[in-house]
């Protein structure tokens, strides 16, 4: 199984662009236009980490939900002229309702992983998870509610509302996802957690038929540069709920469930991998697949030897870890690793 890798065209807007009536976005000038590259790899582990962000409790049965990606994404995507296409072949094998609830999948996937990035993002929670368990906000939630809470690497967070689509144009979900981040912002706020930005992005799927002309791109829009204080939450616990996602697409579900309490578990964290702190790396989980004809994949999921010694260490500062990939191998920014066997 080879670690292939695909472009995906990228443009970000400011917040003006909502500010004029029958706009389209793709007429407006972006401030910020580049590709943005993504392996397959990275786009299971992110779609599957988007997925599991509001898992309650991990269990079994949602390890074989996250881990389908690794099937799904092969089947329905491809590449066109080194872009990222849904297979036109395969497009409509999905019928209505299951359609539009892939291209919704895959889109938080691709947009989960763009604000790692993109917008120096370090850890991501579900927006009703963040409320609830992280900042203890018992009051009814007001309005709509936005996809995603980010977590900044200078301490401060934002939010996220992510869109999918197969149209060429995606106005429309923009401006229907701005109004869910206004509402966001506004509840937070009100409960004393001031948001740096507020984004949505949308996902715009192209095929690989040669009939079509365009590529798959991200628009992002509402970059609001505003400067909020920061949030007393420890990086490290960060760090830790995030890697929680991670170890329950490996199968560590006992581990990934520790995980996602965060430092408040830290010790009992510690006590269970202590053992594992001498080894180079540490796999925390294994899985096999058909992905090429008379071929079984192996794939091998884990924590790097630096993650493992920053969990187990006093520091509570964020730590950043080398990322890079070949074909066979990945080592993500967040210290966790996959190999393809």
């Amino acid at each position: 199984m080879v670690n292939w890798k695909r472009n995906i065209e990228y443009s970000l807007y400011d917040s003006s662009v909502y500010l004029k009536s029958n706009f389209d976005i793709r007429q407006e000038r972006a401030i910020k236009k580049e590709d943005m590259h993504i392996t397959y790899a990275k786009l299971c582990v992110a779609t599957s980490k988007a997925m599991l962000t509001n898992a309650h409790v991990f269990s079994p049965y949602i390890v074989n939900f996250a881990r389908s990606y690794f099937h799904i994404i092969p089947f329905l995507l491809t590449e066109k002229n080194g872009y990222l296409a849904f297979d036109y072949n395969n497009k409509d094998v999905l019928r209505d309702f299951s359609k539009s609830a892939r291209i919704g999948e895959l889109a938080q996937g691709i947009n989960y992983q763009m604000c790692f990035d993109k917008l120096g993002v370090y850890a991501v929670y579900d927006y009703k998870d963040f409320i609830r368990n992280v900042a203890h906000i018992n009051k009814k939630i007001v309005g709509q509610t936005p996809d995603f809470v980010l977590c900044y690497k200078d301490g401060t967070y934002g939010i996220l509302e992510s869109k999918g689509t197969m149209a060429a144009d995606p106005t429309s979900f923009l401006i229907s996802g701005n109004n869910q981040v206004k509402d966001g912002s506004v509840f937070l706020g009100s409960n004393g957690i001031g948001i740096r930005n507020g984004y949505t992005s949308a996902v715009s799927f192209a095929t690989s038929s040669k009939k079509m002309k365009r590529n798959t791109k991200i628009y992002l829009a509402d970059p609001e540069n505003s400067e909020f204080p920061k949030i007393n939450i420890a990086a490290k616990d960060n760090i830790i709920r995030e890697c929680s996602k991670y170890l329950c697409l490996a199968g560590n579900v006992e581990l990934a469930n520790l995980f996602k309490k965060g430092l408040s578990e830290i010790t009992t964290i510690r006590n269970k991998l202590e053992s594992r702190v001498s080894i180079e790396d540490y796999v925390v989980g294994a899985f096999e697949m058909f992905l090429e004809k008379d071929k079984v994949s192996r794939i091998e999921m884990g924590l790097s030897k630096r993650l493992l010694e920053y969990i187990m260490n006093d520091k509570k500062e964020r730590m950043d870890f080398e990322a890079w990939s070949e074909p066979n191998v990945e080592y993500f920014a967040d210290g966790t690793f996959i190999r393809m066997v």
